[in-house]
């Protein structure tokens, strides 16, 4: 008896080491019951928020790896959780950071780019094992404009001289620019059958490495204005993985002229606008999101809005008008967060701030806070996965709010002064206000409503812009 006792025991606990480091309900995929939101196989509405950074800095000699280690990873992810956040872009950058490249570099200092640099890919899975403990979603970023696919800005020819596919730069005759024009103009051309097979050979290698997390979709690139190539590997990975245990969302984000339409228009399962005219404040995603209406999720990402660049002149109330309209329109929204870069966007960061061995610069608080807010709010709430984002002022007046009509209504007034006017469905709710500023909350309950408008002041507590929560009892 003993025995079968130890048998069983073993038994259980081999189990449980098994969902060690799958500590997320399931893969991750879009709601079947609203295409707004994620699935992690339970059926609740999975919303996503982050504060993310590039993990370089921009200095003089271009873009160095600057310490990102699987320490400073997990310093950033206790960050992400000091501001309740849940989703983090792990970005990649193709040229030679000094860190670790996707190729194994030789005696001579040019790369082989048909032997895989291990070191690189243990430290990519190091990083989303850690995300996962920490119940944190990972983009995880394949391909990188910045690093010499682009034909502007200066940093980026000088990152091409950087890049593995310069001709100067490998032992296997690659040449990213036959034409001399300075940059990698054929690297990331899907018709380009000699440069083609050794991205694809990275793609297998990403996907073989990541397959078993769930807690992981693929990002195409970063502002990589090349539609053709990004479709083409789109469809790589959905076939690819067709044949491995887990199948993982695809993300496609716009930016660097990539142009909305392409994007749209693709077959990736995740898309993320950006604003033509970058960084305006009369720009769409800029200054008032439309709700989301191409029938998957879409991540509004502020670093192809612009506004995380002036965080001296986009004040406090700006970045809690900004979070709050996209999350009310049925975005993801993300802040690209300089974090502890000393020059990133000119700002100056403040040690230890918010927490020890941390530097960040407290002018992006606010961002940070809404986000988290939104986050909580996401949470609670009974009905998200049946809600709808509106603009229509009859059924909100504010024009901000999720509704699922009888049963949730999440309002948002992003005026100093004002108050909500809900057309709200016949019956008894709670009904909670909540500070943006200071947290601060208030309870109260409308009982037997016949139906029809129903106008909610602004309450005592609150000091500028505020949030209105009504759901049944």
């Amino acid at each position: 008896m003993k025995k079968k006792l130890s048998f069983d025991c073993l038994l259980v606990l081999a189990f449980l080491l098994l969902a060690v480091g799958h500590l997320n309900a399931g893969t991750l995929k879009v709601n079947a019951k609203n295409w707004r939101y994620f699935d992690n196989e339970t059926g609740k509405a999975v919303y996503l928020v982050s504060s993310h950074t590039w993990m370089v800095t921009v200095d003089s000699s271009g873009f160095s790896a600057y310490g990102w280690d699987l320490n400073k990873w997990k310093k950033y992810l206790d960050f992400l959780k000091y501001w309740n956040l849940n989703f983090i872009r792990m970005w990649a950058w193709e040229h030679d950071t000094h860190g670790e490249s996707f190729w194994v570099k030789t005696s001579s200092g040019k790369f082989d780019l048909t032997r895989f640099n291990q070191a690189y890919f243990d430290k990519v899975y190091s990083f989303v094992k850690a995300a996962e403990e920490r119940h944190v979603y990972v983009g995880v970023m394949l391909f990188q404009g910045w690093s010499g696919a682009l034909s502007f800005q200066k940093a980026n020819f000088k990152n091409w001289t950087l890049h593995p596919m310069n001709a100067n730069n490998n032992i296997n005759g690659i040449d990213g620019d036959p034409g001399h024009r300075g940059y990698g103009s054929e690297i990331h051309n899907r018709s380009n059958k000699i440069i083609l097979p050794y991205w694809e050979a990275y793609v297998r290698k990403m996907v073989d490495t990541l397959n078993g997390f769930d807690n992981i979709f693929w990002e195409i690139g970063n502002e990589d204005p090349y539609p053709p190539f990004a479709r083409y590997f789109i469809d790589f990975i959905h076939d690819y993985e067709k044949g491995k245990l887990k199948q993982h969302l695809v993300w496609y984000s716009s930016g660097g002229g990539t142009g909305n339409a392409n994007v749209y228009s693709s077959n990736a399962d995740v898309f993320s606008p950006e604003d033509e005219n970058w960084g305006e404040r009369t720009a769409l995603f800029f200054r008032d999101p439309p709700p989301v209406s191409h029938d998957k999720p879409e991540i509004l990402d502020n670093d192809h809005v612009g506004n995380h660049t002036t965080p001296i002149t986009f004040s406090p109330l700006d970045q809690r008008n900004w979070t709050w309209k996209a999350f009310l329109r049925g975005y993801h929204p993300l802040h690209m967060d300089s974090y502890d870069t000393p020059v990133f966007y000119k700002v100056k960061p403040s040690p230890n701030h918010p927490m020890k061995g941390v530097s960040t610069s407290p002018l992006w608080d606010p961002q940070r806070k809404s986000l988290g807010d939104t986050l909580r709010f996401a949470d609670k709430m009974r009905y998200l996965v049946e809600t709808t984002p509106t603009t229509d002022t009859n059924i909100c007046s504010t024009g901000y709010c999720l509704y699922s009509v009888g049963k949730e209504y999440l309002a948002y007034q992003p005026l100093v002064s004002g108050s909500i006017t809900l057309d709200l469905a016949p019956g008894s709710y709670k009904v909670e206000t909540f500070d943006t500023t200071d947290s601060s909350t208030k309870t109260t309950q409308v009982k037997n409503w016949t139906g029809g408008k129903r106008t909610f002041q602004r309450p005592s507590h609150v000091r500028e812009d505020w949030v209105l929560y009504v759901f049944r009892e």
